[in-house]
């Protein structure tokens, strides 16, 4: 499942994503900002780029803007990818951020729960 944002920051991506082809991004330096590459993230997200989204995110978490909403999507990916220790520190920091996140907390409540499944032996799918 690939689902963070709302859709029209997923519209938004899918417009940036087709006017900026993965092989045409530039660095920091010509002025894309944090909501920039989170949509980038987004869209990579969602052509199942798993791994260029999170350099995406990684570079958008450095801007400073709407952490809890990067932390949320780091996450969401960390979990995808069974990267159960990851998801469970960008939950973590989300919950710093947003401490009141009460998907956040039913978040890593379920990616401990998950983790112990697997450490058990168990396919969590």
């Amino acid at each position: 499942m690939r689902i963070f944002g709302n859709l029209a920051e997923s519209e938004k991506a899918k417009q940036i994503s087709a006017a900026n082809p993965p092989d045409d991004r530039r660095p920091a330096s010509n002025g894309q900002g944090a909501s920039e590459y989170f949509a980038t993230a987004v869209a990579l997200h969602m052509q199942g780029q798993a791994e260029e989204a999170l350099g995406y995110l990684e570079k958008a978490r450095k801007g400073g803007e709407n952490l809890a909403e990067i932390y949320s999507a780091m996450a969401q990916i960390y979990l995808e990818r069974k990267q159960y220790a990851e998801a469970a520190k960008a939950y973590r920091d989300l919950l710093a951020v947003d401490p009141d996140n009460a998907a956040a907390e039913f978040n890593l409540a379920l990616e401990r729960f998950l983790n112990s499944l697997e450490q058990e032996g168990h396919d969590p799918q």
